[in-house]
């Protein structure tokens, strides 16, 4: 929203910041990150069925709310329906390349092991775990598990409840309405204030 003056961003304050310092911490429990997880895989395929990709998923874009549940932040580098071409996929890349599994220090060096599938996992990883990430980790985007059959895994449905998508969205607009009410309301006390605008 914006006057003729000023331009506001509206946001939720996430309470418990990134992810990244969780993780940063130490390992996490394996029920804390398959929550985690979940939580993700869930905000990807509501993302995805309406049309947006966001490209640049890492645990410094993942935000921890005060009830301990995920939020995904960062939309920058996303994309939408009309950035695909006629095979129906993105040929751009984006994102982090830190963050680009496996991890490494030399970006070249990292490249080759992406494209190998060249990767260890932590000896604490479950099996099940295990079996996941080999599917996930596929260099070739046409083996590479997909949402639906992720949210079939045994390992992924443990504990699962799957988020109501319709009240998610009516709270999101409720919040957004409260706050549009309340700029109307300031803007009407002042009567020097400039008209609202909104700037997008």
């Amino acid at each position: 929203m914006a006057t003729k003056t000023k331009i506001y961003f509206v946001m939720d304050y996430v309470r418990r910041g990134e992810l990244f310092a969780k993780v940063a911490k130490g390992r996490l429990k394996e029920d804390v990150a398959r929550k985690y997880f979940q939580q993700l895989i869930s905000a990807v395929e509501f993302c995805h069925s309406r049309g947006v990709y966001h490209r640049d998923l890492n645990h410094e874009n993942l935000l921890v709310d005060e009830n301990g549940d995920l939020k995904i932040s960062d939309f920058g580098l996303s994309a939408l329906p009309e950035h695909l071409r006629n095979d129906g996929l993105l040929h751009t890349q984006r994102g982090t390349p830190a963050y680009i599994a496996p991890e490494d220090d030399n970006l070249m060096h990292m490249y080759r092991k992406v494209l190998k599938s060249d990767y260890e996992f932590p000896s604490w990883f479950s099996t099940e775990s295990r079996r996941l990430l080999l599917k996930l980790l596929v260099s070739d985007p046409e083996r590479r598990i997909k949402i639906p059959a992720i949210m079939r895994v045994p390992w992924f449905r443990k504990g699962f409840k799957r988020p109501n998508t319709l009240s998610m969205q009516e709270s999101i607009f409720e919040k957004f309405d409260d706050e549009e009410k309340f700029m109307h309301e300031t803007i009407k006390k002042s009567p020097s204030s400039p008209a609202l605008l909104n700037a997008f």
